[in-house]
């Protein structure tokens, strides 16, 4: 489940509300963000994959990855068009990174969707690429 709360002008918490609900067996919702639509991104930890839901809360697109444990997604980059996704190995059998030897990295794509200003990661692909790490995630057509 992801739950949403009203915030009052003390950054209080209260009226606790369902927003998503996610299937058994698809995974548990882990890190999330905001695009500049308002669509909510949720990374699936055992599920393999991030999702995107509108402000409503409709599931609007799965994006899959190579391994199970998602983490985190986070637009930024020059255009805040970059996807990048972190992935955890953390619990996995040798056997598991085995069949998943992606597993722990970070994924970046680039995406047809924009970060939110206030949650974009605007160093962090420089900072990536001039020292060699990243692996880029080929995601086909179309695009996300």
């Amino acid at each position: 489940m992801v739950y949403r709360f009203a915030v009052d002008n003390d950054g209080q918490l209260s009226g606790k509300t369902t927003f998503i609900e996610i299937e058994r067996g698809a995974g548990c919702p882990d890190g999330s963000t905001v695009d500049a639509d308002g669509c909510i991104w949720v990374a699936l930890y055992g599920g393999g994959a991030v999702r995107r839901y509108s402000p409503k809360g409709s599931l609007i697109a799965v994006v899959p990855l190579p391994c199970p444990n998602v983490t985190k997604l986070a637009f930024g980059g020059r255009d805040l068009k970059t996807a990048f996704v972190t992935t955890a190995r953390t619990g996995m059998t040798a056997e598991d990174l085995h069949a998943h030897p992606d597993a722990g990295g970070l994924f970046l794509s680039e995406s047809m969707f924009r970060a939110c200003l206030s949650s974009a990661l605007l160093s962090l692909e420089d900072v990536l690429y001039k020292n060699g790490a990243g692996v880029r995630l080929p995601l086909g057509t179309p695009r996300w």
